[in-house]
C-alpha cells in the first residue's frame, strides 16, 4: 500500500525527543476480512476476548535503523490494519487502545501477515494508564482562595508551557520521608536546572498550591479519569511515523519541514528542529532515517552554568548554553530562520538608541533584547547572524514573504498599566510596543538602519479592535521590519527601491497624525530619497 508523505504535518514531541510525520491512507474497511499488503507492509486483524477491536493502535518499533523509528496505524471496524511502506528492518509489534493494556510485543518483518491479540484491561485504573495527560489533569480541583479559578489557570500556565502535566512523572510524586504530599510538591518543583523559577511560580499560588498535593493523593488512593473515545471515521486513516532525534538532555523544541505556505516545497526533505537547552539545530532525513545536529554559533554569554542538581542528571550542566534557540521557520527557498541569542541582551546596537537617528529619537530602545535571528543556508551549512532591537520569537512567513515573529507574551503589569493609563485618557503613560530592526543587505557598506513600528491599544486606533496579538514582521530578502497588530503602523527607511514595493502595504503610517513623529508629519518623498515616509 503506497502513501504520500505530507511534510507539512511534521512536528516534534518534546517529552520523547521524537519527530513525528503524519500522513493519510485510504480507509481500510472493505467488506472482505482479508488484508492485502505489499512487500514493505505488515497487515492483519486485531482481536481480543471481546472480538475484533476497532479504533485501537498497532505500533511497529525498531532500533535497526540509524535512529530509533516507529510507525502507528489505527484499526478499522473489523479490527483490520495495515502498516504501510516500512523501511526494511526487524520490528516489534504491539497493540494499544483505550480499554486495553499494552499487548506483549512480537517480532515481525515487512511483508508478513500478523494477526494480533489485544489484551482487555482488568479494570478501569489499569486501562487509564495510557489515557492522555489532560484527562488525568482534569481530576485536579481548584480550591477557593486568593486566586480566582481564571487567575489560578493563568498562573499555572507557566507550568504547562514546559510540562505535560498529567503524565505519570507529574501525577505520581514520591513523598519519601517527608511529612506531607505538599512538602513533596514543594521539593519536587525546586529541583533541577530550572528549580528556582519553578519553585517561585508554584509557591506564588499560596495555599491554593495544595490542589496539586490533593490531586496526587487522590490518584494514589485509586482515582482515575473517564475513558476517552476511541478514534473514529477519518481519524482511523492517519499514519504516524516517529524518529528519535536530538540529544538525551534536549528540551523545548520546534520543527520546520517546509514552507508552510507551500507544503510540497520540501517534500520528503530535511526536517529542522532547534533545541533550546542544547544550542543545536537537530536535523532529520526521513528518506534515510538518519539524524544529525548542527551547533548554532553565538557570541552571547553563557546561560545556566550554575544550576541546582537534577534528580536524574546530578550536577551535569545539562542546560548550559549560549544561543538558546527557540523558534524556526523555512522560507520558499528552503532557507532556515531560527530565533537565537547572538550577543548579550544588554548590547543593543547603537542605532537602536542613537538620537541622531530620527526613529531612535522618537522610539529609543535601550534594551535588553533577549533573542535575535540566525539564518542557515542548508546548501553551505553556514549561518548568518541578524541583529535586532527587539526580542525575536515565534516566526512564520506570510503571503508577502514577510517573516512574522509573534511576541507570545507580555508582562501582565505592563498590560494593566497600559489599560489604566488609556482608561484615564493618558495613553502616553502606557507601554506601546516599539519594534526596530537592522536592514542589512549583503554588502556591509550598504548597511542601513531600519526602525519601524508603533503599537497602540487605543480604542479609536483604526481597526485595532480585532484582538490580534502584536507581531514583528521581517521582509525576507531585505529584512524589513514592522510592528503589526490588526492594522499597520510603519515608519522607516528602505534598503532599496525594489523593496519599497514589498513594503507598500505596510507603509501606511498611523491613522492618527498625532502618533507620527514631527519630522515625518506631512513629509513628501522626493525622488531618490529612501528615508521619507509615504
Amino acid at each position: 500500500m503506497k502513501r504520500l508523505v505530507n511534510p507539512r504535518l511534521v512536528l516534534s514531541v518534546v517529552a520523547g525527543a521524537f519527530v513525528a510525520s503524519f500522513s493519510w491512507v485510504s480507509a481500510q474497511q472493505p467488506t472482505a476480512v482479508a488484508v492485502a499488503i505489499d512487500a514493505d507492509d505488515i497487515g492483519g486483524v486485531v482481536t481480543s476476548a471481546k472480538g475484533p477491536e476497532a479504533g485501537v493502535w498497532v505500533v511497529a518499533e525498531t532500533t535497526d535503523l540509524p535512529t530509533k523509528f516507529a510507525r502507528m496505524v489505527v484499526t478499522g471496524d473489523q479490527g483490520r490494519y495495515v502498516l504501510p511502506d516500512l523501511p526494511q528492518a526487524n520490528y516489534q509489534l504491539f497493540v494499544r487502545g483505550y480499554g486495553l493494556v499494552d499487548s506483549p510485543r512480537i517480532a515481525a518483518k515487512p511483508g508478513q501477515h500478523m494477526d494480533l491479540k489485544a489484551v482487555v484491561a482488568p479494570d478501569g485504573r489499569a486501562a487509564a494508564q495510557i489515557y492522555p495527560a489532560n484527562y488525568w489533569l482534569s481530576l485536579l480541583e481548584i480550591p477557593k482562595g486568593e486566586h480566582s479559578p481564571q487567575e489560578f489557570a493563568l498562573e499555572t500556565k507557566a507550568c504547562f508551557s514546559c510540562h505535560q502535566v498529567g503524565t505519570r512523572a507529574t501525577r505520581e510524586i514520591p513523598k519519601g520521608s517527608l511529612a506531607s504530599m505538599l512538602e513533596a510538591w514543594d521539593r519536587h518543583t525546586a529541583m533541577g536546572p530550572n528549580g528556582g523559577n519553578m519553585s517561585n511560580v508554584f509557591k506564588g499560588l499560596g495555599e491554593q498550591r495544595k490542589a496539586f498535593a490533593d490531586w496526587t493523593d487522590r490518584i494514589a488512593a485509586g482515582a482515575y479519569p473517564e475513558a476517552p473515545p476511541r478514534p473514529v471515521g477519518v481519524e482511523r486513516n492517519l499514519v504516524i511515523s516517529m524518529w528519535d532525534w536530538g540529544l538525551p538532555t534536549s528540551r523545548r523544541s520546534d520543527a520546520a519541514a517546509t514552507d508552510e505556505r507551500h507544503p510540497t516545497m520540501n517534500a520528503n526533505g530535511l526536517v529542522y528542529g532547534p533545541y533550546q537547552s542544547s544550542d543545536i539545530l537537530a536535523v532529520l532525513d526521513p528518506r534515510t532515517n538518519t539524524t544529525s545536529e548542527i551547533k548554532l554559533p553565538s557570541n552571547a554569554p553563557v546561560l545556566d552554568a550554575n544550576t541546582p542538581a537534577s534528580p536524574y542528571w546530578g550536577s551535569e550542566k545539562i542546560w548550559q548554553r549560549q544561543a538558546d534557540p527557540r523558534s524556526v521557520a523555512m522560507d520558499a527557498k528552503g532557507h532556515v530562520w531560527v530565533t537565537a541569542r547572538i550577543r548579550a541582551p544588554k548590547d543593543q546596537p547603537a542605532y537602536c538608541k542613537d538620537p541622531a537617528n530620527t526613529f531612535a529619537k522618537y522610539f529609543p530602545m535601550e534594551g535588553p533584547s533577549a533573542r535575535q535571528i540566525e539564518l542557515l543556508d542548508p546548501k553551505t551549512k553556514k549561518f548568518t547572524m541578524v541583529d535586532s532591537c527587539f526580542a525575536a520569537d515565534h516566526n512564520m512567513f506570510d503571503e508577502h514573504d514577510n517573516l512574522v515573529r509573534r511576541r507570545y507574551k507580555r508582562r501582565r503589569q505592563d498590560l494593566h498599566r497600559l489599560d489604566r493609563a488609556e482608561s484615564a485618557g493618558r495613553p502616553e503613560e502606557g507601554s506601546p510596543h516599539r519594534i526596530w530592526m537592522l536592514c542589512d543587505r549583503d554588502q556591509p557598506d550598504r548597511r542601513k538602519h531600519l526602525v519601524l513600528g508603533h503599537r497602540s491599544r487605543r480604542p479609536d486606533a483604526g481597526a485595532a479592535r480585532t484582538g490580534r496579538q502584536p507581531a514583528d514582521v521581517v521582509q525576507g530578502r531585505g529584512l524589513h521590519t514592522a510592528t503589526v497588530e490588526s492594522w499597520f503602523e510603519v515608519f522607516g527607511r528602505r534598503c532599496d527601491r525594489q523593496q519599497r514595493r514589498g513594503l507598500s502595504e505596510l507603509a501606511r503610517g498611523p491613522r492618527d497624525p498625532q502618533l507620527r513623529p514631527p519630522e515625518v508629519q506631512g513629509a513628501q518623498r522626493p525622488d531618490g530619497d529612501r528615508t521619507a515616509v509615504p
